[in-house]
């Protein structure tokens, strides 16, 4: 299983709503953006490609950690940049090392900073060796940098997700056309926008 996550830190519940908004705007550019950069004269049937590409650019989830007040979305955002708005972004999956550099956690999201230097950072190789079940010869700080990875994978339960498992953090299905109304507006006005159309 794999999964890419952007990861954002709020100060407090009530910015989600707020980042919600600033993401949806953020995508419907990247969207212009990334259409009038395609050479249409080699694509057929331009409206439709459009098309294509909008729906596959601006739907997708949104996770909420409300206790640690920290946003996730998944980062399989067709070719769409969103980086700007986020602390890191964090690849996880079950078939590679999971030993990143713990500078990779980035220290803009509390949760991570927090594990980082008050538990994997003082943790003893005594206890990485017994946790790990390692023997003398092997490098105990890979199996930290690993116990980094499997403490975050654990406390925001992604691996739980990536099994299709029930997980206690809210997943919003995140689209910018949530009703064929405003799909079509939207639409509409990417379309005016790139060829110069008006469509409604």
């Amino acid at each position: 299983m794999y999964c890419n996550i952007y990861f954002k830190q709020l100060k407090d519940d009530g910015e989600l709503v707020d980042f919600i908004e600033t993401f949806e705007n953020k995508l419907e550019k990247e969207v212009i953006s990334l259409l009038n950069g395609c050479y249409f004269d080699v694509i057929e049937n331009k409206d439709l490609y459009g098309e294509l590409v909008f729906f596959r650019s601006t739907n997708c989830k949104l996770f909420y950690w409300k206790e640690h007040k920290l946003v996730g979305v998944v980062k399989d955002l067709y070719k769409l940049d969103v980086s700007s708005l986020f602390d890191c972004a964090i690849e996880f999956q079950d078939n590679t090392d999971a030993d990143y550099d713990l500078d990779i956690w980035s220290d803009s999201i509390d949760l991570f900073r927090h594990i980082k230097y008050d538990t994997v950072k003082r943790v003893s190789e005594e206890t990485l060796r017994e946790l790990y079940d390692l023997c003398d010869n092997e490098d105990v700080d890979y199996y930290r940098r690993t116990f980094m990875y499997d403490l975050i994978l654990k406390k925001l339960e992604i691996d739980k997700y990536m099994l299709d498992k029930e997980v206690k953090f809210k997943i919003i299905g995140l689209s910018l056309n949530s009703s064929s109304y405003e799909k079509m507006k939207i639409i509409a006005r990417i379309k005016k926008k790139i060829f110069g159309k008006d469509t409604m």
